[in-house]
């Protein structure tokens, strides 16, 4: 299906290019606001620039917009925003649908949102947003892009939350790193494929990864160090623990909470070769201190076997005053979504009470002697 809409999107691309009037070969650099108020002036007909395109004034504060730039709809090459002080969005590329490179929004002051990327179908190689001041949202990017590479949200302090991204699929790396105000991964909810590394590290204020937990595969390192408010791996329940090649979770003084199934059924399967190469755990907070205590809290045989599973189940999901279990547990375990134990239940019958736990997403960890099990369930009123 996937693939298919991948083609879908080429054809179209291909189609509303051959139509497209080709222009500067070498590409071009707007230094002044002047250089793109007369780009339609001395390119009347050009819609497709053929080479690289930076847009990076050369005497502050003189670009303020981009709409000279207005009948661009493809570039050939690199799309480079960076270094202007008095660009507060990128309205003007508006009927921008394709950039075969990569794209670069770094260090713009005044840049709060990415209003004006909202055509946009295909980024061929890497997206690099970093260093921009006052940028507050990713709100205004389009909402499916195909991104062949990386994807990297760095140093932007502003940021709260990366609300605006909806693409499925990275084709690269993942990177989220050094956001001193990023507080949670809001934002990322469709996103299922990483094809590489996912690192987050070095954002302060980030208490939350349930942004990610639709993610299921990443064929890459899971790095996760130096978050310091962050309390729980809850959101990286998903991850097909198979795709993950080597694990880090490390200085991040308050993570007391990473057992969950991805993280338990890897240290399972390598359990008899848990070295540096494949895994690093340290510098945390008891219980994920080191590779042994996320060990024991995972029970450290975990289920790899899902046939097993189907043995039992709990419903109704959503639940609201009582959960059904068709197989009686030795315990079960309500975690809230920053990975804090709220309820203990000992069942001796198969209708629980759980009208005292407030309405939202809890994480049920359900112990059969040695097995364990998580399963989201959402609480309503």
């Amino acid at each position: 299906m996937k693939k298919h809409y991948y083609l879908l999107l080429t054809t179209i691309i291909f189609a509303l290019k051959t139509n497209a009037q080709n222009c500067l070969q070498n590409g071009v650099t707007f230094y002044t606001q002047t250089q793109i108020d007369l780009f339609s002036v001395s390119n009347q007909s050009c819609t497709s620039i053929e080479g690289n395109v930076t847009i990076s004034e050369s005497i502050p504060g003189n670009i303020t917009n981009l709409n000279g730039l207005a009948q661009v709809t493809h570039i050939d090459g690199n799309l480079n925003i960076n270094n202007n002080t008095a660009l507060t969005n990128l309205s003007g590329l508006n009927n921008l649908i394709d950039i075969n490179g990569s794209l670069t929004i770094n260090n713009n002051s005044a840049l709060i949102n990415l209003i004006g990327l909202g055509s946009i179908i295909r980024i061929s190689r890497h997206i690099s947003i970093s260093s921009n001041l006052n940028l507050n949202s990713l709100s205004g990017i389009a909402p499916t892009i195909m991104s062949n590479e990386n994807f990297t949200i760095t140093n932007n302090p502003s940021l709260l939350s990366l609300a605006g991204f909806q693409d499925s699929s990275i084709g690269g790396n993942l990177k989220i790193s050094y956001n001193d105000n990023l507080q949670t991964l809001g934002g990322l909810e469709n996103l299922k494929n990483v094809s590489g590394k996912v690192t987050i590290e070095q954002n302060p204020e980030l208490t939350s990864l349930l942004g990610l937990y639709n993610l299921d595969k990443i064929d890459g390192w899971l790095w996760i160090s130096n978050n310091d408010k962050l309390t729980s791996l809850s959101g990286l329940d998903n991850i097909d623990h198979a795709s993950i090649i080597g694990l880090l979770l490390s200085n991040s003084s308050e993570l007391s909470y990473c057992q969950v199934e991805s993280i338990c059924k890897y240290l399972s399967l390598h359990e008899n070769n848990l070295d540096i190469s494949v895994a690093a755990i340290h510098s945390n907070n008891n219980g994920c201190n080191d590779i042994s205590e996320v060990q024991q809290s995972c029970g450290i045989s975990v289920n790899t076997n899902d046939t097993e599973k189907t043995e039992w189940k709990i419903f109704p999901n959503p639940a609201s005053g009582h959960i059904h279990l068709s197989k009686i547990p030795d315990e079960l375990h309500f975690i809230n979504t920053i990975g804090k134990t709220v309820k203990k239940v000992i069942p001796d019958h198969n209708v629980l009470d759980i009208s005292d736990l407030a309405p939202g997403i809890y994480f049920i960890r359900i112990h059969f002697g040695e097995q364990r099990y998580i399963e989201k369930v959402l609480i309503e009123k």
